[in-house]
């Protein structure tokens, strides 16, 4: 294609068919990413709940595990099943194309980390700056 517009418009076309190209790159990269990006920033954005205010969420590292664990292993289970029988899907464009067992995105499961943490970091701040 690129030859093509460089014999029917000049040179001109391939510099623009070039940063095409990148800006499509660019796009596909980020478009794939972003749902792990999000959950980056999710942790990154409460983050100072635990080190600037003390949510002490991560500094009891067994009690956060024992609270996560039913959770995350129930929603991971609900979204194998739910996969395989077709209730939903994912769009390939917007995920990693990294599955785990049962054809869960890794995205998935770091949705059911993630947000439950910042859910707790909230929670115990909250708590903290009550006094409880």
């Amino acid at each position: 294609m690129c030859s093509q517009l460089i014999h029917r418009s000049g040179w001109n076309s391939l510099i623009v068919d070039q940063h095409h190209d990148l800006r499509g790159i660019y796009n596909w990269c980020v478009d794939r990413y972003q749902y792990l990006i999000l959950m980056g920033l999710c942790i990154l954005g409460t983050l100072p709940l635990e080190l600037v205010l003390g949510a002490r969420v991560y500094r009891q590292p067994r009690r956060l595990m024992l609270t996560m664990i039913v959770p995350v292993c129930l929603f991971a289970v609900w979204d194998v099943f739910a996969i395989a029988w077709d209730h939903w899907s994912y769009t390939p464009e917007f995920v990693t194309g990294w599955e785990l067992p049962g054809a869960l995105p890794v995205e998935e499961l770091t949705f059911f980390l993630v947000i439950p943490i910042c859910g707790l970091l909230t929670l115990e701040t909250v708590r903290k700056l009550r006094g409880r």
